[in-house]
Parts: C-alpha cells; structure tokens; sequence
C-alpha cells in the first residue's frame, strides 16, 4: 500500500480509494497559494527540484515525508536535493516564490512526479512538465499560470496524462509559443474550443498535438483569438484518429504562416474543407 504523506498527516491512498469510491484527486484539496506536487519514489531516491539560472526563488518546501523543511534562495541551492528514506507517494508543497520549474525531460527525476494537485501562487516564469511519463493529472485552476512566457515542452511527453484541465491558459497573454507543448501525449481525447482565448500574441503552434494519436477531434473555434500566428507546422501530425478538419479553423490567421506537415499522417481524415485557408494572407 502506498503512503502519501502531507506534512504530518498521512493519507492511506489505496484503502481510502477502496472505502470512499473516490478519483484520487477527490480527497487532496488543492492550495490557492501553494504549489502542490506529487511524487512516487523509491527507498532512497534522490529528488531534485528542477530550478533554472536566471530566475528569483524565495521558497520554503515541505517534502511531506516528516523531515524538516528546506528553504530555497537560488536556483542552485544546496537545498533543492532531498532523499526520500522509504519508498512511498509524498506531496511536495511550496511556498512563496518559485519563479522556474523545468523539468526537461531530466531522466534523474521525469519518471517520479505524478500528479500537479495545485499551481499556488509561485509567480511561475518558466514551467514544463517535459518527460513527466507518470503524469496523469493537472489542477483545475484556470488562470494561474498567466506570467509564464513560454508554453513550448509543457507536457511534452507526457503519455499518461489523459485530459488537458480546461482554463489552464487562460489569462495568458504573453506567451508567443506553444511548440510541443502535448507533444506525443497519447492518451489525450478531447480538446476544448476556447484554450488559447487569451494566447492573443501567440505566434508558435509547431508541433503542439504532434502524436496525440487518441485525440478524437478538433474543435471548432480552436484558434479563433490567435491571428498573430506564424507557425502551424506539424501541430496536429500523427493524431490518427481526428477523422474532420473544421472549415473555419486557420481564418483568423493573417501573417505569413508555415502548415508544413500539419496534418502529415493523419490517416483517417478523407477531405480537406473548401475555405480552409480563406484569410490568410500569405500560406506556406
């Protein structure tokens, strides 16, 4: 049985699923203003929290296994580093401000997070989840995440995370890419119309879907607020079952923008809409 431990309580996952019929998500309340992070590990393993150079981190962490907490003042921090004795599930709770946090596809600890329960408030700048394989769940809290600069690698990778929470972008108006953002995130069914509604300055959406070979269609309305884009190359290659492209999709683009391989080995689409690309000004 895995013990998930927050702080000095201790929540027996498996029996309390068996007994309440509950999604673990159900009974860990997400924070307003802590970062909240789920990590399985192993006896001993070694957890690093993937600051970067360049950003401000003024942070307390709780590991949630009882030990002592950790104070973090840079990105490279003697305190970033924590060994987890026993093997177990534990909940990482930050507080204050945590500006970065990349995983990029860092082998070291990309298996081990598990589930994002809250974003809090740690004035986010930099932020992917790339090569999180065991990830399966992202908070439902729109508008958190909205002084992030760049959405490219978010979940990269991600391959068990099941549904993109709706509002996770919104708000966000400063970020231009959103390259490989659900790259190859193969258990992905279902986008929702209005996710970039505020991605108004966007300009990057290469490779984005690339691989989401569960995504079952494209809703219509997608791209809708984002005229300033200039790259659709590969965004939706290799999603297998989207069987409709929506007639309207790109006609609020005006720039010179690249579709290169944008539908590249999407195998059952059986026709292209007459008026795809009514609108933009200059196709390559």
């Amino acid at each position: 049985m895995k013990v998930l431990r927050t702080g000095t309580n201790i929540v027996y996952r498996d029996a309390l699923n068996r007994i309440l019929k509950v999604r673990p998500d159900d009974y860990i309340a997400p924070s307003d203003t802590d970062g909240m992070i789920e990590v399985r590990v192993d006896n001993g393993t070694v957890f690093t929290l993937p600051t970067f150079t360049g950003y401000t981190y003024n942070a307390t962490v709780d590991w949630g296994d009882g030990t002592a907490t950790s104070t973090i003042t840079a990105w490279n921090d003697v305190d970033i580093v924590h060994t987890y004795v026993n093997e177990g599930t534990y909940l990482i709770i930050i507080s204050g401000t945590f500006q970065a946090f990349a995983v990029n596809n860092n082998v070291a600890i990309r298996s081990l997070i598990t589930r994002v329960i809250s974003w809090g408030t740690l004035d986010f700048r930099l932020l992917n989840l790339y090569g999180c394989s065991a990830l399966t769940f992202l908070p439902e809290q729109a508008g958190k995440l909205t002084a992030v600069t760049s959405f490219a690698n978010f979940c990269n990778g991600c391959v068990s995370l099941i549904r993109i929470p709706y509002g996770i972008f919104h708000g966000n108006s400063i970020a231009l890419t959103y390259q490989n953002a659900f790259y190859n995130c193969t258990a992905i069914k279902v986008l929702y119309a209005d996710m970039f509604r505020d991605a108004v300055n966007a300009t990057t959406f290469t490779s984005t879907f690339y691989g989401c070979s569960a995504l079952l269609d494209i809703p219509t309305g997608l791209f809708t607020y984002n005229s300033k884009v200039t790259s659709c190359a590969n965004t939706f290659q290799a999603c297998t079952k989207i069987a409709s492209i929506p007639a309207s999709l790109f006609q609020s683009f005006i720039y010179n923008c690249s579709f290169s391989n944008c539908f590249y080995s999407c195998t059952s689409i059986t026709a292209i809409p007459a008026g795809l690309f009514t609108g933009v000004k200059v196709i390559t």
